[in-house]
């Protein structure tokens, strides 16, 4: 990912806006570089700004909806966080007068965890379940291939 998707202090915003990113074209620019770390199952960007984003993959669906918990610091106090449901699909794509494969990231659902959330996720039967938490007084289930 380059960083006009992920590399901003406003990361989940932009993915909020977003619907597809072309994943091989997107790395192809230079516009926005940076730079990425990977520790412990997250994989992070560093921010000029002193702010960060990173996201650990939690895993894939039966029907393949691909499971991100995503964190962003816009240098501040706050660690903000959401889950991220995305998908993959291949097509093909014409540039000038060359064809090429390309593989489309797609968002299909952002849940808002707040700052510093303190709950549990898990999957169990082909939903992702938020465990309670100081922002849910009861366990929240998400169906993850019903958004797709």
């Amino acid at each position: 990912m380059t960083g006009s998707l992920f590399g901003h202090e406003e990361c989940t915003l932009k993915f909020r806006i977003i619907a597809a990113v072309d994943v091989e074209g997107c790395t192809e620019s230079q516009q926005h570089p940076v730079a990425f770390t990977a520790r412990d199952g997250w994989t992070k960007i560093k921010l000029k700004d002193g702010g960060w984003f990173d996201y650990q993959h939690l895993g894939v669906s039966p029907g393949g909806t691909h499971v991100l918990h995503a964190r962003s610091s816009g240098g501040g106090t706050g660690v903000f966080e959401d889950l991220l449901l995305v998908g993959f699909h291949a097509d093909r794509v014409r540039y000038d007068a060359k064809k090429r494969d390309r593989l489309l990231m797609t968002s299909v659902g952002i849940f808002t965890l707040g700052d510093r959330d303190d709950g549990e996720i898990r999957f169990q039967n082909n939903k992702a379940i938020l465990g309670r938490s100081r922002y849910r007084a009861q366990e929240t289930i998400i169906p993850l291939d019903e958004a797709r």
